[in-house]
C-alpha cells in the first residue's frame, strides 16, 4: 500500500473541499499526523468535524481517511498513539460507514464542465471569500452539488479494503479495543438490506 507521506504529497488539497471550505487547512493539518512524530489530536478533531460531519462526506473525505488509515497501521503499536485517539479514530470510521446507504452507478466521475468550475474557483491562490461563495452556489443548484457529492461518496465507499485491514491490524496491537473494533467493523461490513425499510438498499454499496 501507498504510504501516508506518498499519499499527503500526491493530493492537489487546494482542489477539494470539505464541510467547512476547501482542504487547503487539511493539507496543514494532516502534514502533522503523517510525521512520525507529530501530534495526533488536531488531526483527530478534523477528522471527526469537517472531513466526516454528521455522516456526510466530502471530495476531501477519501483522501484524508486514506491517510488517516495508513497512519494507524503504521503508528498503531507505538506508543504515540493512546487508546483514546485510536477509539476516536475508529468512531469516525464508523460514523463514514454511513455513506453505504448511497446508491451510485459504478466508477462515477465528474463531467468536464463540472470539473473545469471546480478548476475555476478553487486553487492554491483562491480568495477564501470567493471559495465559500462558491460552494455555496455549488449546492444550491441541485444536480451539480449531487454530481458531485455522488463521487465522493463512491470515492469513500471503495476504501472498505483499507478501513477492514486497518481494523485487522489495530485487533492485533490493541485487544483492549476489541469492542470498538467490533463496531467499527460492522459498520463497514453489515448486510446493509437489514439497516431500513427502504427498496433502495439491496443497491447500495
Amino acid at each position: 500500500m501507498t504510504t501516508p507521506e506518498e499519499l499527503w504529497h500526491d493530493t492537489d488539497w487546494a482542489r477539494l473541499f470539505h464541510a467547512y471550505g476547501d482542504a487547503r487547512d487539511t493539507r496543514a493539518i494532516l502534514a502533522e499526523l503523517v510525521d512520525p512524530d507529530g501530534p495526533v489530536e488536531r488531526a483527530r478533531e478534523h477528522l471527526a468535524s469537517a472531513i466526516v460531519h454528521q455522516g456526510s462526506v466530502w471530495p476531501a473525505s477519501a483522501p484524508a481517511l486514506s491517510i488517516a488509515l495508513a497512519v494507524v497501521r503504521r503508528d498503531v503499536g507505538r506508543d504515540r498513539f493512546s487508546d483514546a485517539d485510536v477509539v476516536d479514530v475508529l468512531g469516525t470510521l464508523a460514523d463514514a460507514a454511513e455513506v453505504r446507504y448511497h446508491v451510485v452507478p459504478p466508477n462515477p466521475v465528474l463531467s468536464a464542465a463540472t470539473a473545469a468550475l471546480i478548476e475555476q474557483h478553487l486553487g492554491e491562490d483562491a480568495d477564501a471569500d470567493e471559495v465559500e461563495e462558491f460552494l455555496t452556489e455549488l449546492f444550491a443548484d441541485g444536480p451539480l452539488g449531487d454530481e458531485v457529492m455522488t463521487v465522493a461518496a463512491w470515492q469513500v465507499q471503495r476504501l472498505q479494503p483499507e478501513v477492514l485491514a486497518t481494523l485487522d491490524m489495530v485487533a492485533e496491537q490493541r485487544s483492549s479495543l476489541v469492542e470498538a473494533v467490533a463496531y467499527a467493523r460492522t459498520a463497514w461490513t453489515e448486510d446493509r438490506t437489514s439497516w431500513a425499510d427502504d427498496p433502495g438498499a439491496a443497491g447500495r454499496v
